[in-house]
């Protein structure tokens, strides 16, 4: 029949007889000889099939061929029996028939599809290419676990695939013109087998360093070959990657590999080399910001450049964090924790101060700026005894630092100054009030209700001075409201609480600072009073 249809080139009478020749082996039974009987015999129909198929240019027979031989394979090899001794021979045998087809299906489809066809029959036999490594690998699997029990020949046997396609795709790239759907297509199943591979051989924290820089490779590439394939293998890595670690982290080999030193132990490597590779992602997009602000990127410069280096730093502060937690004891790791996270405030933002300029991401400063706060009072107001007093005055320092940085940043370039001056007056004098409190934690004193008079008053007697000097009224009224709490505080509580001695001298020093103010009134009344004409006029 298949003589009549070369002859009378009729492509219905090939598909019969090709049908035809899948049906006839039913009969054979399913002992071993007749397995491999039958494995020769479908080999010889494809091969001939196959040739008719690029003699003629028909390309519906291999998408029929491939269907009939999957199912024949899986149904007799499954509902097969055999003795232990021959099953030592009978599965080695048809995992290399397996390969055998795989290769059939494989590079004769890619011969074809070097000729021109319609778009369905394009779409047919691509999916024949992506379906013969998935089945080959599934049906490869059953027959390996049978003979060879290990689960390292599962990932080696994607790494094959994987070999295979990328060799077909160098091929493609270098020796054949045009062809760009194929050759994406090979080089995406190598990417997709290469990346199973590696959770079946390796342990979670090893893949959790491939996929990683696997996925800065493939961004690299992407840059230097403009392929979308690697821009869409690198995303998917990276969601990857950042699922693997959060699933690592409650593995109980995480809490192993966090050995007994710290920072030198494999948890901290390992996160540590994750963090490392969102930093060359986002490096990677800003030295080729042009190519990645296309509205059609997949990896689109903004936002993704500003979560990568968000996901480097928040990965790495983990690293950190996770190792103070195993191997300090409390409070001791909380501070180290709360010191680190400010540390990395203030170095992110001076070394990435070109990128994140201060000008364009007003708000973002200004939410760090409170957080800063936030982090540092915790390590204050949250522990009253005197532990860890050197990584709390670094965190101190580091604090100051960076409120100054920012708040320098934001008032020159906010045209309107006024407008935050009366917010940093107050962070200002909460920041001056902790530091007050730990001050007292250092000479381990409990009692804050005198410190907080005086320094209150001292904050005020600054911020007075400050607004005069600088002519800022919102100044000048935060630092009245300063001493009318002090004031208040005096006379309602105070008054009837406070020892004799604490009494003494928070009037007198009170005294002092109020006669003070006046006297600085009084030299500099006729500057105030010419402002607030200005502001009137």
């Amino acid at each position: 029949m298949s003589a009549v249809s070369v002859l009378y080139d009729r492509k219905e009478l090939a598909v019969t007889a090709l049908v035809g020749g899948f049906i006839a082996p039913f009969i054979i039974s399913t002992d071993s000889s007749s397995i491999i009987s039958l494995q020769i015999y479908i080999t010889i129909l494809n091969i001939g099939m196959f040739c008719l198929a690029m003699y003629k240019k028909w390309a519906i027979l291999p998408m029929v061929s491939f269907g009939f031989t999957y199912i024949i394979l899986w149904g007799t090899t499954a509902l097969g029996s055999f003795s232990d001794s021959e099953a030592v021979t009978t599965y080695p045998t048809l995992f290399a028939f397996a390969t055998l087809f795989y290769v059939i299906f494989l590079l004769p489809v890619v011969f074809i599809l070097r000729t021109q066809y319609g778009e369905n029959t394009r779409l047919g036999l691509l999916g024949i290419i992506t379906a013969n490594s998935f089945m080959y690998l599934i049906y490869g699997d059953f027959l390996l676990q049978h003979f060879e029990a290990s689960s390292d020949t599962t990932a080696y046997l994607a790494f094959f695939i994987a070999a295979v396609n990328l060799a077909i795709h160098l091929y493609l790239r270098f020796r054949v013109e045009g062809q760009d759907t194929l050759r994406n297509l090979m080089l995406g199943i190598a990417v997709t087998f290469a990346s199973m591979g590696v959770p079946i051989l390796f342990s979670a924290a090893n893949v959790l360093m491939v996929w990683a820089a696997e996925s800065v490779l493939l961004l690299w590439l992407f840059t230097k070959e403009k392929n979308r394939i690697y821009e869409l293998a690198s995303a998917v890595l990276l969601l990857l990657t950042l699922g693997a670690l959060a699933y690592y982290r409650t593995t109980d080999a995480f809490i192993h590999d966090t050995g007994d030193s710290l920072f030198f132990n494999g948890a901290f490597f390992v996160t540590t080399f994750v963090s490392i590779a969102y930093y060359v992602v986002a490096v990677i997009m800003q030295f080729n910001k042009e190519l990645f602000s296309d509205t059609k990127r997949l990896i689109a410069y903004t936002p993704c450049n500003a979560i990568a280096y968000a996901l480097g730093f928040s990965i790495l502060f983990l690293a950190f964090r996770d190792n103070f937690h195993f191997h300090l004891e409390q409070p001791i790791s909380e501070y180290a924790s709360l010191l680190t996270a400010n540390i990395m405030l203030l170095g992110g933002a001076l070394i990435l101060r070109k990128r994140f300029e201060i000008s364009e991401n007003k708000l973002a400063y200004e939410i760090s700026l409170y957080l800063a706060g936030i982090l540092f009072a915790m390590t204050v107001w949250n522990y009253t005894d005197p532990e860890g007093l050197l990584l709390r005055w670094l965190m101190a320092l580091v604090t100051i630092a960076y409120m100054a940085y920012c708040m320098r940043g934001q008032l020159l370039v906010t045209s309107n100054q006024r407008n935050l001056h009366i917010e940093y007056s107050i962070i200002s004098t909460l920041m001056w009030l902790t530091l007050t409190r730990l001050l007292l934690i250092t000479f381990n004193e409990v009692n804050f209700s005198t410190a907080f008079s005086l320094s209150l008053g001292i904050a005020a007697f600054i911020l007075m001075c400050i607004g005069m000097r600088y002519h800022s009224k919102e100044i000048r009224i935060v630092s009245l409201a300063e001493f009318g709490i002090v004031i208040g505080k005096l006379i309602l509580n105070d008054v009837w609480a406070m020892p004799a001695l604490g009494k003494i001298i928070v009037f007198i020093s009170l005294g002092a600072i109020l006669l003070i103010l006046s006297f600085l009134y009084q030299k500099l009344k006729d500057a105030l009073f010419n402002e607030e004409e200005q502001e009137q006029e």
